[in-house]
């Protein structure tokens, strides 16, 4: 098992970074896609 170059962890760190924002995006997503979901039910319930 080498050791990684300077450089190597360099590229990983920012990967990680991108990573970790992206993962932010798509959870306020996910949140706004969840709240959607809980008022289309509630729409439904009301007709049923």
């Amino acid at each position: 098992q080498r050791k990684l170059s300077q450089n190597e962890v360099q590229l990983i760190l920012q990967e990680n970074c991108s990573l970790k924002t992206e993962k932010g995006y798509l959870q306020k997503e996910n949140n706004g896609l969840n709240n959607q979901i809980e008022k289309l039910e509630n729409q439904v319930e009301k007709l049923e």
